[in-house]
């Protein structure tokens, strides 16, 4: 009888443990291993949504394939594009959903590069030299301008089979439409006061005039061979157009409103980029080929005079008192160039930014503030009165344009 005590109570002790057994304990889910076939977690398949199984499981971590650079999810500080500051806010030019960047808190004017060779514009705060943020485009830069207000840009893309223009809003940092033009857009202005913009089509030999409200040109006017660069100033009372025609050796002179050309001024060579003082009573035409700026009359439609300046000149910018004229060159050793416009000779030369070549220049705001673009991807602060270098600050790679505006976004 106690020998039969003895086996129910081992028996009832073994079904205990079987039972416990079964019971999970909460400290300790054993993991299970799936098959290939298995669901797995979304941060592995892109975003995509997996329904779950009906029966909570634990998974094993599960290796995943090496992702390309344009899929990794965070990229490293090394593996940022050259001149591309980690936690500067980026956008793209299109391509799909994307994560919507913060809006930048930008104050005063702003300084945006146009950036050909790294297909970006940079948003540069002024008083600070603070890079505000990177906007990826899906084509080269090659000339930007900005709205009244200065919160959009609209920028010419470059390259043999373009015919946009790119909008971009500087609140968002995100491209947010384009415009047709013709053939190769190249140099692109507002028309003060209007809302308008003047861009040129150097495969066309036309100058579109844009309406950026709603995102189209209102036609197109002819012009010489190849038009580039051109600037808008007042002429007789009224804003005109000047057009720097590089296959002909001509200036144009337009008039936005009747959507025709006026007068024609010959200034030889293959002039490329123009400037003229605040008044408008000159017009300065650079022609690199030559290293040599034309002087004119616009009021007369006449050739005053040229002055030889510099080796392999880019861009020129008359200051606001009209007294100077300053040249950038893709010289390594003097990119920028001062000429002294009552005597109409150079007077000085600098060698700013580490002997990098200058791209483009221009004024803000500042009468005694200069912005100079380099090759190698900087913006260089110059100090007219003091003739120094006084900031810098970082742009895309191959800058090939600039504009300055006062930011008028929300709250301001």
């Amino acid at each position: 009888m106690t020998s039969r005590y003895a086996a129910l109570s081992s028996a009832l002790g073994v079904v205990g443990l079987i039972i416990a057994a079964c019971v999970p304990n909460p400290e300790r889910i054993p993991t299970v291993s799936t098959p290939a076939t298995s669901v797995v977690p979304p941060e592995l398949t892109g975003g995509a949504q997996v329904a779950p199984s009906p029966v909570p499981r634990v998974f094993a971590p599960v290796t995943a394939p090496a992702a390309s650079p344009a899929a990794s999810p965070a990229a490293s500080p090394e593996a940022l594009p050259p001149n591309r500051q980690p936690g500067v806010p980026e956008a793209t030019g299109g391509g799909g959903p994307q994560a919507q960047p913060p809006t930048p808190s930008v104050r005063g004017e702003v300084l945006v590069s146009a950036n050909h060779d790294e297909r970006s514009l940079t948003v540069i705060e002024l008083a600070t030299a603070r890079v505000v943020g990177n906007v990826a485009l899906n084509d080269p830069a090659q000339s930007v301008a900005l709205t009244a207000d200065g919160t959009t840009a609209l920028s010419t893309a470059a390259g043999p089979e373009s015919r946009t223009v790119l909008v971009t809003d500087l609140q968002s940092l995100r491209t947010s439409g384009e415009i047709a033009v013709e053939s190769q857009p190249y140099g692109i202005v507002a028309i003060p006061g209007t809302g308008l913009f003047a861009v040129t089509n150097r495969a066309s030999n036309s100058v579109s005039i844009v309406d950026q409200a709603v995102s189209a040109a209102r036609g197109s006017i002819a012009v010489g061979s190849e038009p580039t660069g051109l600037i808008a100033r007042m002429l007789n009372g009224a804003t005109r157009l000047f057009v720097a025609n590089a296959g002909d050796g001509t200036v144009s002179i337009v008039d936005p409103t009747g959507m025709r050309v006026e007068g024609s001024v010959a200034v030889g060579g293959h002039p490329t980029r123009l400037a003229a003082t605040a008044d408008g009573s000159e017009l300065f035409a650079l022609r690199p080929d030559d290293a040599t700026v034309v002087v004119i009359d616009p009021r007369a439609g006449q050739v005053k005079s040229s002055i030889s300046v510099g080796v392999n000149p880019t861009d020129l910018a008359a200051s606001p008192t009209g007294r100077y004229l300053y040249v950038s060159a893709s010289d390594q050793n003097r990119n920028l160039w001062k000429v002294d416009l009552a005597s109409l000779t150079p007077v000085a030369n600098y060698n700013l930014a580490g002997s990098a070549s200058g791209t483009a220049v221009s004024f803000g705001g500042d009468s005694n503030r200069l912005f100079l673009t380099t090759a190698d991807g900087k913006v260089v602060y110059f100090d007219t009165t003091q003739e120094r270098q006084t900031s810098s600050a970082n742009t895309g790679r191959g800058p090939s344009g600039l504009a300055i505006g006062l930011f008028r976004g929300a709250g301001q």
